[in-house]
């Protein structure tokens, strides 16, 4: 349950900093059509993060339960 709400969060903020560095877009394109591209970006670049952040606390497990494997044995 924690790691959707990571995600979210995580996407949230994304979102929040795609608008405030694209204001001028916001007017030329229009405030829906603005908010539902900003809101498919922030999806896309939340999962890219979050996988990214798995892959590396899945090879900090690996490398500490080789090392404890080692110091076992």
């Amino acid at each position: 349950m924690a790691k959707t709400h990571n995600k979210k969060v995580l996407r949230k903020k994304i979102q929040a900093k795609l608008e405030e560095s694209f204001p001028e877009i916001k007017v030329a394109v229009g405030d829906k059509k603005f908010v539902k591209k900003i809101r498919k970006a922030g999806k896309i670049l939340a999962a890219g993060a979050v996988t990214k952040l798995l892959r590396k606390a899945l090879k900090k497990t690996k490398a500490k339960a080789a090392t404890n494997k080692k110091a076992s044995s």
